[in-house]
């Protein structure tokens, strides 16, 4: 019996010892567990920060409702994830960078390029778009080109109004010295001539000055005209060149060298274009870019294709034309601070999406006319 309860004893100290281990293993594995899932239970409680952007077609803002491709797209990215989350619209591309960078959103979303220069400051999700840059300049109009001609050339000017002074004066002339003896004949078809010749050598080189008051003042117009109209066209000669030929059009990228162009500051164009070395004007958004060259304060502007394209099918019909081939094609994403935890659910959202056709809808629906 003794020998019975000191067995007994070991077994029961045993499974003491089985029980206090067993419980301290199942402590680790449930404060692992927790802390595996903090991230996720953190994103479920709070709302997601969203920055963006308002470029058309990727992004609409309008009175604190969004939409676009990029906004649809992620509107569906977060209903995959069930995330609720709030926008907040920034004014420029280095805003909406800068807030990645900075942590100050938990993600920006808009056309955004995926660049070695910026993976090294901040995460991207997978790639979401192919693009590229091309050239946009102000279309020509042609019903009005030819008074536009006249107008610009100060040359042509001068000679309209010299000839003005000239038809006012032989008529003053024809007027004043009509009927005069061997000078100027009264028939009008004759006398004109007569008039022509005596105003255009001053009086037949001063032999035969005009006598009545109205002839004089005509002569004075003349020589008046005659002498402006000569300095003004000389200065005008001056500064554009006598044979002066029509500005170089703008066909392709490489022609935009030493023309005003612009694009917008912090956009992938800015980069490209300062790589080619081309002074380039910078915008603080799209929108007022795109209007400058429609309005013709602008020789071009660079950007992404689709947001050109877009421009020119709806507010700049039949204002501006894209041309040349699409160059240095790039691809967009999802701008998130370094070390992000919402990348993978992110990428793995996007890749369900392309899968069940959600992406294919949404790129007809926002590209199909472009």
């Amino acid at each position: 019996m003794v020998k019975y309860n000191k067995y007994k004893n070991k077994i029961l100290s045993y499974l003491k010892d089985v029980t206090r281990y067993s419980q301290g293993r199942l402590c680790i594995a449930i404060l692992t567990l927790c802390m595996l899932l903090m991230p996720r239970i953190g994103l479920m409680q709070e709302r997601i920060k969203v920055t963006t952007l308002h470029n058309p077609p990727f992004v609409f803002s309008e009175e604190g409702m969004y939409s676009g491709f990029m906004m649809e797209l992620w509107d569906a990215i977060a209903q995959e994830n069930d995330w609720k989350y709030d926008i907040k619209q920034v004014d420029s591309y280095v805003s909406l960078l800068r807030s990645a960078r900075d942590n100050t959103a938990d993600l920006a979303i808009a056309d955004l390029s995926i660049t070695l220069e910026r993976e090294e400051l901040m995460d991207f999700s997978s790639e979401i778009f192919d693009s590229g840059l091309q050239v946009m300049i102000p279309k020509k109009q042609q019903q009005d080109s030819f008074s536009k001609k006249i107008l610009n050339n100060k040359k042509i000017l001068v000679i309209l109004a010299v000839l003005s002074a000239f038809f006012i004066s032989i008529h003053g002339m024809w007027w004043g010295e009509r009927g005069r003896k061997n000078i100027i004949n009264r028939k009008y078809s004759t006398g004109i001539m007569d008039a022509s010749w005596w105003t255009l050598t001053l009086g037949g080189f001063g032999k035969a000055l005009p006598i009545s008051p109205v002839g004089r003042f005509s002569l004075i117009i003349w020589m008046f005209a005659i002498t402006m109209g000569l300095s003004l066209y000389v200065g005008a000669v001056s500064s554009t060149g006598l044979f002066h030929s029509s500005p170089q059009q703008v066909h392709t990228y490489h022609d935009l060298k030493g023309k005003k162009v612009g694009t917008t500051k912090g956009s992938f164009a800015e980069a490209e274009l300062r790589r080619s070395n081309i002074d380039t004007i910078l915008y603080k958004d799209s929108t007022t870019l795109f209007e400058d060259v429609a309005l013709g304060l602008l020789d071009g502007a660079v950007h992404d294709v689709q947001l050109l394209r877009y421009f020119a099918a709806n507010t700049g019909k039949n204002r501006v034309q894209i041309i040349g081939p699409v160059f240095n094609n790039d691809s967009y994403g999802i701008a998130l601070p370094q070390g992000s935890a919402l990348t993978q659910d992110i990428n793995s959202a996007l890749k369900k999406l392309r899968t069940d056709g959600t992406y294919d809808q949404l790129y007809t629906k926002w590209f199909k006319q472009l």
